[in-house]
């Protein structure tokens, strides 16, 4: 059965996205400008951490439960 979300928990659900979004480009950004290889490393890290929470984030709410 699935669950009815209500319309605050879909505006926090938006907020969340939103600012995943944010931080995605600002990592991708820095990662890009950065000259420093470790730090460069660190960048990309933070970067595919937060696209991997916002792909699960986005597919629990797809999810049939």
């Amino acid at each position: 059965m699935k669950k009815k979300i209500t319309v605050r928990e879909l505006n926090e659900i938006k907020k969340l996205v939103l600012i995943h979004n944010n931080l995605i480009c600002r990592f991708e950004q820095f990662s890009k400008t950065v000259k420093e290889p470790q730090l460069k490393s660190e960048f990309q890290k933070l970067y595919a951490t937060l696209v991997n929470h916002k792909k699960k984030l986005l597919s629990a709410l797809c999810t049939d439960k």
